[in-house]
C-alpha cells in the first residue's frame, strides 16, 4: 500500500531495527552486509522529528540516512568490518547536503533513468537529475552501489 512507512526517527523503531540487524549478523556469520531503510514508496514519514531532521539533512533521505548510521554505529561495535546497507530511491534520492553516512554504511543508489541514452546526456532532462544525484552521493560516500 503506497505511503507506509515506518517513522525512522522513532525511538522504538531505531531500536527493533538496531535489535533484528544485530539479530541477522548473529545469525549468519558470513554475512558481510545487513539491509535497513525504507519501504517501496515516493511517500515519507513527515512527523515532527522526521520533518526536523530532513530539514537539518537538507533533503527527505536524512531519515534514512540517520536510522542507517544509528544502526551501523551498534553494527560497528559488535561486527567491525561489516555494512550496514540502505537505499537512496525515491524520495531519498536526492541526497543529503549536510549529512554524511558512516563509513560502513552502504548506499545503493536506485537508478530511474532514461536508458535511450547515456545517462550523463545533458539534453535528457531526467538523466540530468539522476546523474546529478549519483554525483553527489559520490561525494558522500565511497560505499556506493547502483542498483540498476
Amino acid at each position: 500500500m503506497e505511503g507506509m512507512q515506518p517513522c525512522l526517527s522513532h525511538p522504538e523503531v531505531q531500536r527493533i531495527v538496531t535489535e533484528k540487524a544485530l539479530e541477522r549478523l548473529a545469525g549468519f556469520p558470513g554475512q558481510l552486509n545487513v539491509n535497513v531503510g525504507q519501504n517501496d514508496s515516493s511517500k515519507y514519514c513527515d512527523c515532527d522529528r522526521c520533518a526536523v531532521i530532513d530539514a537539518q539533512a537538507g533533503s527527505p533521505a536524512g531519515s534514512v540516512v540517520t536510522i542507517s548510521n544509528f544502526v551501523a554505529d551498534a553494527v560497528a561495535e559488535q561486527y567491525p568490518g561489516r555494512m550496514v546497507g540502505t537505499f537512496a530511491y525515491a524520495y531519498s534520492a536526492e541526497p543529503p547536503t549536510k549529512l554524511r553516512p558512516r563509513d560502513n554504511v552502504l548506499i545503493w543508489y536506485c537508478q530511474n533513468q532514461c536508458f535511450i541514452v547515456a545517462l550523463d546526456d545533458p539534453t535528457c532532462e531526467h538523466n540530468a537529475v539522476q546523474f546529478n544525484q549519483l554525483r553527489s552521493w559520490t561525494k558522500l560516500t565511497d560505499d556506493l552501489n547502483l542498483w540498476a
